[in-house]
């Protein structure tokens, strides 16, 4: 059988058809046939993207201090309905919350495990909108902010 129609175009080829070379289509079926003898309980194909449709990335808000490489229990962003909170790992930044408040963060899943992503700095321990500040750390070790005027009267070598 020819692969040829009259006026040697390929069969099927004319406006909007797609054609493939020989070897193309012998390649494309045999990754069919590899796949229809494959594991049918397998999903399917999606084109979904894995970030939007997987909330892979969220917003949760934390409280007290949380160490680096600790784990912490962090309540969902403005969900209410249980269960709204997930066990996170802090591989970022240890931060301290100021006692009664709350910090909101971004964690992002990583396999089946979820991580400290970024964090909303204003949050953190001694934050005051109205100075001017550095942010360092303190001799724990959790970030914090600190005012200028407490960093040069500083004693501190």
């Amino acid at each position: 059988m020819s692969s040829q129609a009259a006026g040697g175009q390929p069969q099927g080829a004319g406006k909007g058809s797609v054609t493939f070379t020989r070897q193309a289509a012998q390649r494309i079926a045999k990754v069919v046939r590899t796949v229809e003898q494959g594991d049918r309980t397998q999903p399917g194909v999606t084109f979904d993207h894995p970030i939007l449709g997987g909330k892979a990335v969220r917003v949760v808000t934390v409280t007290g201090q949380w160490a680096t490489a600790a784990t912490a229990v962090v309540t969902f962003y403005n969900v209410t309905s249980t269960p709204n909170t997930v066990s996170a790992t802090n591989l970022y930044l240890p931060i301290d919350v100021d006692a009664g408040k709350t910090a909101e963060c971004v964690i992002a899943r990583g396999g089946t495990a979820w991580y400290l992503a970024s964090v909303n700095f204003t949050k953190l321990k001694a934050f005051a909108a109205g100075e001017v500040q550095v942010f360092g750390h303190n001799t724990s070790g959790y970030a914090q902010w600190y005012s200028v005027t407490t960093c040069s009267t500083s004693t501190a070598a």
